[in-house]
């Protein structure tokens, strides 16, 4: 007498095909809040910003002249290479929107106290 035949189960992969990051770690406060945006101007070329949104950093650059076939890691890992190397300039914006405010008709240090 014969035994029954185990059918051979198909095994598929339990993990999932990763995807490249959004976020990314900023290089001046070390929280990971960087985004990056590329968006094309009118001319062809296109531009990348590079902005943190951890609000006690708040730190902004860009990049001009990106090529077309970059993603936001790689631009990401371009500004990392320029940044160490001190060839780009970046700003932060948080004093920036205090005196908007201020101008705009905001709360001044006067009527705080």
């Amino acid at each position: 007498m014969g035994r029954r035949r185990k059918k051979r189960a198909i095994r598929k992969p339990h993990w999932r095909e990763r995807r490249p990051p959004k976020v990314f770690q900023c290089p001046v406060c070390g929280a990971v809040s960087v985004v990056v945006k590329i968006e094309e101007n009118e001319d062809g070329t296109r531009t990348a910003f590079i902005s943190c949104s951890n609000p006690k950093c708040r730190m902004r650059s860009k990049i001009d002249n990106v090529p077309r076939l970059f993603t936001p890691v790689d631009v990401y890992s371009m500004f990392m290479d320029l940044y160490t190397e001190g060839k780009i300039k970046i700003w932060f914006e948080e004093a920036e929107e205090i005196e908007m405010e201020r101008e705009s008709g905001g709360v001044s240090e006067e009527e705080e106290e």
